[in-house]
């Protein structure tokens, strides 16, 4: 049983790999019409200026990794939060803390998760798979989450999949908030 999990396992990562890396090709069209978009929103808007990526820490396998994702929030919301504990999706149930690039091109198409090809290039993440776990979210402590869902958090990989299908009730809906948590 422990042989036929090997070439499995082998085979997944060079599929999730290959995958992601012919994504990153074929979207680079897209990947400019992003930048260019958060370009323009950045010059005519000061409120919307900062880091083009958005950085939230995350569990994979036991090892922290940076989840990356291109920037919604405005600069003076991620400010209020020097240390970086507010949950991101939380902010995002606002859409006063959205920039008009994130309101109006990057949410409504999860676009916003397109750097997210680069994370499973570099092995973090999974195509598909178990659900994502942000273990390192204070939330979690706040919800007492389970140790059985800590521990598929923190055993497996996380996965571009289950993050599109957590995100179904998109922003500006009634339901923003319930489905933050």
């Amino acid at each position: 049983m422990g042989d036929e999990r090997v070439p499995y396992r082998l085979a997944k990562r060079v599929l999730d790999k290959g995958v992601a890396a012919g994504l990153g090709v074929a979207l680079a069209p897209v990947f400019a019409v992003v930048l260019g978009a958060m370009g323009v929103d950045m010059l005519r808007d000061r409120r919307d200026r900062g880091p083009l990526l958005y950085r939230e820490r995350r569990i994979s396998r036991g090892r922290e990794f940076d989840l990356l994702k291109f920037r919604t929030l405005r600069g003076d919301v991620l400010a209020r939060d020097p240390g970086g504990e507010a949950h991101a999706r939380l902010l995002e149930a606002d859409e006063s803390n959205l920039t008009w690039a994130g309101r109006r091109v990057l949410k409504p198409w999860y676009l916003d998760e397109l750097p997210q090809l680069w994370n499973v290039v570099r092995g973090e993440m999974s195509m598909v798979g178990p659900p994502m776990r942000n273990t390192l979210s204070p939330w979690c402590k706040v919800c007492h989450q389970s140790t059985e869902n800590l521990m598929i958090g923190m055993l497996t990989k996380p996965t571009t999949a289950r993050i599109a299908a957590a995100r179904a009730p998109r922003v500006g809906s009634s339901n923003a908030f319930a489905s933050a948590m």
